[in-house]
């Protein structure tokens, strides 16, 4: 986790070819396991951004360029399609996170959050649920109605890569109560 925030630094100032040896270190040819997909695609998204940079004089390109993304389009593609690979069944996405009997809302993962992320939930009797993203001022962003949800631990998948970088909070509604 330590290495994952000092990566996170290193992409903030810029530090772009530390940052690209951080992905491609996690990433060991064909992706078959959850890190070495979720390394791929933020290695795109680390590329795209350092495209879009003012200091693209330090601009690097690692030992795999394929991840390079032509444009935002072929990004978002690659990642969606990366993101179907994932072998995660329920039983295994909620051992990824999981949530106690009493817990009615878990914390999502990954955090921090880069594109996609899972939030957990549990419900004690069959209930209509609905997410609500909000930015550090309260200002509504997303709402995600998951309808009617049968007793049980449930996952909703988050996509936020049109969201910018910064610190959002979410609610939970079952059955228009915030929990």
């Amino acid at each position: 986790l330590a290495e994952f925030f000092s990566n996170r630094c290193d992409i903030k100032l810029e530090n772009w070819q530390t940052a690209i040896d951080f992905y491609e270190a996690r990433i060991s040819g064909e992706p078959d396991t959850e890190e070495e997909i979720f390394a791929i695609i933020d290695l795109g998204l680390l590329y795209y951004i350092m495209e879009n940079s003012s200091n693209k004089a330090s601009y690097g390109v690692g030992s795999m360029p394929e991840h390079k993304p032509k444009s935002k389009e072929e990004y978002i593609a690659k990642r969606d399609y990366l993101i179907s690979l994932l072998p995660l069944k329920s039983k295994e996405a909620e051992s990824l996170n999981p949530i106690t009997s009493d817990e009615v809302l878990s914390q999502n993962s990954p955090n921090p959050v880069n594109g996609n992320t899972q939030i957990g939930y549990n419900l004690e009797q069959e209930a209509n649920i609905q997410l609500n993203v909000y930015d550090y001022t309260g200002k509504l962003l997303i709402t995600i109605d998951e309808g009617k949800q049968d007793r049980g631990a449930h996952h909703i998948n988050l996509n936020t890569i049109d969201l910018e970088n910064g610190i959002y909070l979410y609610t939970i509604k079952i059955d228009g109560q915030v929990a």
